[in-house]
């Protein structure tokens, strides 16, 4: 096997680990605005907040 499948499939790894996190951390802030509507304010931000620092980190 050579060096860059391996590149590959760890690169592809990272991504889907990567997908799994925002899609957990969205449901969370989800369902953290409908049991408390009146925070949906201070949830979005702290959601926006962890999104770009995800997507900084990943570049």
């Amino acid at each position: 096997m050579s060096l860059t499948a391996i590149g590959v499939g760890m690169a592809a790894l990272a991504v889907i680990g990567g997908g799994l996190g925002i899609g957990f951390a969205t449901s969370s802030a989800v369902k953290a605005i409908a049991q408390q509507p009146e925070a949906h304010g201070k949830i979005r931000s702290t959601l926006f907040v962890d999104y770009q620092i995800n997507c900084y980190k990943n570049i």
